[in-house]
């Protein structure tokens, strides 16, 4: 992030939610693909990481 007082606009505002959206289906996906606790948790892991 740029700071405080960095004002966003709309547009970069729904950008931003899409994103966060996309990357949340794809947690979700890698989540549910997942064959093992492990495989679970190292998907968990990747996704925190971004």
């Amino acid at each position: 992030m740029d700071g405080p007082e960095t004002t966003k606009t709309a547009e970069e505002k729904a950008a931003t939610k899409a994103e966060v959206e996309r990357l949340a289906r794809e947690a979700k996906a890698n989540i549910d693909a997942a064959t093992t606790d492990r495989d679970v948790e190292i998907a968990k892991t990747m996704e925190q990481e971004l």
